[in-house]
């Protein structure tokens, strides 16, 4: 713009010059001479480049920025799209349940051309929404496929195959404990969240079918204490490898396990190997910034389109299991190799996780309460695996769980 005022000011001098000039009665060469110094001026003229339109993105979701797990992973998403993608990005963060629809609306209605809807639990509010909004693509993160309804025509749903990365978490745990005993402290049992845990014990009895696996479900994803008390019961079960899927309740599950120095830990979602480096063997990754990212270069390089649902892990980069780091030299190789053999294998499709849910699946499980503790039984006739589940704080988590 600076240019553009300047421009105009040689232009008015120049003017004024050919004037007096004129007046002057200079010879006709003089004046050709001016003439085509004043064009030269006008074609040389910088004119202010219109006001691009920039893409417009918005995370909404009940989770925090701040919580080192799920909410964390979402907001690097969304600056993944601000910062690869030059988009124009808004946060909605903490989103309480009654102010879902009313968040969720006004970035619509505000032109946003993309609403991230942070989790299953915004599936059915997006069905909803979405058709009066039909210039705004919603993208929820593992949302809930279209088993009873189709998705709208703007609406996307995509997940991860968190059972590839629970299933190599549960190769590890099984391969370092020595006490042939396994914890695992889960938040809260959705689903997608059960499918994780069920490959993770799957793959323990992969790798050691003497050993037995612990699991409880707290009930919180960021109660420090909760996932602090449930890690020290399992440990005082005899657990030696702890795996935990819990937002901020990671952080006291990591200080419990590093009042023990004889138990290793295994975290999930993001590298969390900051909350306990000497004693943490890896992270189950849940690559939710790349989902995001993928989610949306796709669909506007047209490779997926709304009213479907679509599933990325490991050969997209979205599953899969964080480095070793300070921890490697003490995981045997040919452990090392094993899992690097299965996870080749699942990038060649030769060998696939299977999913397992609970035996309402899908269907109103934001309605599921937290599993009553249940009897344990062997998982295979002479396998010698046993799977021990409570909830957390339930009658039977002392029996079950310390």
């Amino acid at each position: 713009m600076l240019n553009y005022i300047q421009d105009h000011l040689y232009i008015k001098q120049f003017l004024l010059l050919y004037i007096v000039l004129s007046q002057e009665r200079i010879n006709d060469i003089g004046l050709g001479i001016l003439s085509i110094i004043i064009f030269t001026a006008f074609i040389g003229i910088s004119v202010p480049p219109a006001h691009a339109e920039v893409t417009k993105a918005a995370l909404v979701m009940d989770a925090s920025i701040d919580d080192i797990g799920w909410g964390t992973s979402h907001h690097q998403g969304l600056l993944a799209l601000e910062e690869k993608l030059g988009y124009e990005v808004s946060l909605s963060e903490k989103t309480p349940p009654a102010e879902w629809e009313t968040t969720t609306r006004d970035y619509a209605e505000r032109g946003y051309k993309y609403v991230i809807m942070g989790g299953a639990q915004f599936t059915d509010l997006t069905k909803k929404i979405a058709p009066d909004y039909p210039n705004t693509t919603f993208l929820v993160v593992a949302a809930v496929p279209p088993f009873d309804s189709p998705y709208p025509a703007n609406m996307i749903g995509v997940d991860m195959m968190n059972e590839q990365s629970g299933y190599l978490a549960g190769i590890l745990a099984g391969g370092m404990t020595k006490s042939n005993i396994v914890g695992s402290v889960q938040g809260i049992d959705y689903p997608d969240v059960i499918r994780w845990n069920e490959a993770f014990k799957l793959g323990v009895l992969t790798q050691n079918p003497q050993a037995t696996v612990l699991e409880v479900y707290t009930g919180s994803w960021d109660d420090l204490s909760k996932g602090y008390e449930a890690t020290k019961g399992q440990m005082d079960a005899g657990a030696d490898v702890i795996w935990q899927y819990l937002d901020l309740g990671a952080v006291g599950a990591a200080k419990a396990v590093k009042e023990n120095p004889d138990v290793w830990l295994i975290s999930n979602t993001n590298d969390q190997s900051f909350l306990a480096p000497d004693v943490t063997l890896s992270s189950a990754l849940q690559g939710i910034p790349t989902l995001i990212l993928q989610g949306v270069e796709k669909h506007e390089a047209g490779i997926i389109k709304g009213g479907e649902f679509y599933r990325w892990g490991i050969n997209e980069g979205v599953s899969g299991l964080a480095p070793y780091h300070e921890t490697e030299s003490k995981i045997p190789s040919a452990l090392k190799s094993k899992i690097a053999e299965i996870k080749n294998q699942m990038m060649e499709g030769t060998f696939v996780v299977p999913e397992i849910y609970d035996k309402q699946g899908y269907k109103n499980f934001l309605e599921t309460p937290v599993a009553e503790a249940e009897a344990a039984q062997p998982e295979a006739e002479g396998g010698g695996c046993l799977i021990a589940t409570a909830a957390f704080g339930s009658e039977m988590a002392p029996q079950v769980q310390f």
